[in-house]
């Protein structure tokens, strides 16, 4: 879960942060889709992201939620260099 939690921070950096097919923000987050796919065969991590914003599936306080809240806070001083 812990592993999912981090691919899904990338995710989230990288699609915040791309500005088209040649940027680095597109780059991480292809690299984030295609790892979870091949370590996690049914696991689609853009309905994670997805369902993070509704807050429907992982309210507020779960583990999983809390646990990319630490990792995006750790990535902080990375946004600017992506």
């Amino acid at each position: 879960m812990i592993h999912q939690a981090f691919l899904t921070a990338c995710y989230i950096l990288g699609s915040n942060y791309h500005s088209g097919q040649g940027s680095d923000g597109y780059r991480l987050l292809c690299l984030a889709e295609t790892r979870a796919k091949r370590e996690h065969s049914a696991w689609n991590i853009g309905r994670t992201v997805e369902q993070l914003d509704k807050n429907q599936l992982y309210p507020k306080g779960c583990d999983f939620r809390n646990h990319v809240a630490y990792f995006l806070k750790t990535m902080k001083k990375h946004r600017f260099h992506i």
